[in-house]
């Protein structure tokens, strides 16, 4: 490891694990590895359950390393308790199955080092593992990361920028507490920056969380995502104040539900209920107001409707 730049700002690495420690050694030799020396790494055992992880976790060691153990709070939970015990002024994220390549943290440092208007600086992705190829990322510009989240979660940012954002969103226990955190930093007035390079390594596999948002378009789990959606929305309005009409359209599609098509009342009425309260939470969003009304009108004459047909039903 080149340690020419150890007497620089400390940057604190902080990875998570909750049950994937059989992934841990390489993730840690790769923040290990940075050509920027002046580092720390700190890994949170999110109160793993696992056998084969919870002794991994016990017995781990690894130069600039240390671990910290908790009962499980869920991905927002955890990544602050790292970063609440971190010591850099900088702070890093990466994941426990995720690696870096070593001269990410020199190259993010410089950008953000040279320009005090930067908050967040990221990087292009290559998936490996289940998955070869890069990841297509869109622009990480205000106008796209109002409609969907554009940053990995191993991005660098000032620790003094979290605490000002109150730190990751923990009502966003398991989903989309990044986008959130970023929205925040950009909502302060700082610019994201993206290293177009590959120098995040991101493992695909069957428990990773971009295959998890997969499945959920088609599960139950899309209602997870939409409720996620629609409190960000909703939490950031002054920020859609402001760029209502770059993005107004574009998150309320984004947020629709499939249309229920099966014949199923019972299910037809829950879908409409969840679209119907969704409605309700954006249409406090500047925008959006137009579309949700007429939504909400022809939700409420379809519910009625099914009522009607329940109440026959029962005679």
């Amino acid at each position: 490891m080149n340690d020419t730049a150890s007497s620089g700002a400390l940057v604190s690495i902080i990875i998570p694990c909750f049950n994937q420690a059989h992934y841990l050694k390489e993730s840690v030799a790769s923040a290990l590895a940075q050509t920027y020396g002046n580092i720390e790494i700190i890994v949170v055992n999110d109160g793993s359950d696992d056998p084969e992880s919870v002794a991994i976790l016990e017995g781990f060691s690894a130069p600039k390393t240390r671990v910290i153990h908790q009962a499980n709070k869920g991905r927002a939970g955890v990544r602050n308790t790292g970063i609440l015990a971190a010591n850099g002024e900088y702070i890093l994220p990466l994941d426990a199955d995720d690696m870096i390549e070593p001269g990410y943290i020199a190259r993010a440092l410089d950008l953000m080092q040279k320009d005090p208007k930067i908050g967040i600086v990221t990087c292009g992705v290559r998936f490996f593992g289940s998955s070869e190829k890069e990841w297509q990322l869109p622009d990480c510009t205000m106008e796209n990361m109002l409609v969907e989240n554009c940053i990995h979660i191993s991005s660098l940012f000032r620790k003094e920028d979290w605490r000002a954002a109150g730190g990751f969103d923990e009502q966003l226990r398991s989903i989309y507490e990044d986008y959130d955190f970023w929205l925040s930093i950009l909502e302060s007035g700082k610019q994201a920056v993206r290293i177009p390079e590959p120098m995040l390594r991101y493992r695909r596999h069957a428990e990773s969380q971009t295959e998890k948002l997969r499945r959920h378009r088609f599960s139950k789990g899309l209602e997870e995502k939409q409720q996620a959606l629609a409190y960000i929305f909703a939490k950031h309005g002054a920020l859609y104040t402001h760029y209502a009409p770059l993005a107004a359209g574009r998150i309320y599609n984004a947020l629709q539900l499939p249309r229920p098509r099966p014949r199923h009342m019972a299910f037809k009425k829950r879908t409409y209920r969840l679209e119907h309260a969704l409605l309700l939470l954006l249409r406090h969003v500047p925008g959006l107001q137009s579309h949700c009304a007429k939504r909400l009108a022809r939700i409420q004459e379809k519910l009625a409707y099914i009522a009607r047909v329940e109440a026959q039903e029962t005679r």
